[in-house]
């Protein structure tokens, strides 16, 4: 498991064993960059957006020598853990696109 500091959100999100794998799978392009790729884009996203409609959280960022230019796209939920005041924070996917028409910013760069 890896844990990134996410200081858009005010904390560190988590991608778990299972969810690298999955992301992986579907997402082959990202093996071997997975957690730079993530990770840059948890700790310094381009664009942060909530969904009215969804609880997800999309953390943007473009990269200019990924894919010839792409935006990376992480996923992100938020799940309130039993016994304690606060939320779990984690990575539900990661994946790159050419325009992150999806996202609607509620913060931006």
């Amino acid at each position: 498991m890896a844990a990134f500091p996410c200081p858009a959100l005010g904390t560190t999100v988590a991608l778990d064993d299972e969810r690298e794998r999955t992301v992986l799978t579907w997402h082959p392009e990202f093996d071997g960059r997975l957690h730079t790729l993530a990770g840059a884009t948890i700790t310094d996203p381009d664009l942060v957006d909530q969904r009215a409609d969804r609880p997800e959280i999309g953390l943007v960022r473009f990269w200019p020598d990924f894919r010839d230019g792409c935006f990376v796209c992480v996923v992100v939920r938020a799940d309130r853990v039993p016994g304690l005041a606060g939320y779990r924070y984690w990575v539900v996917t990661v994946y790159a696109s050419q325009k992150v028409d999806t996202w609607k910013s509620m913060w931006e760069r």
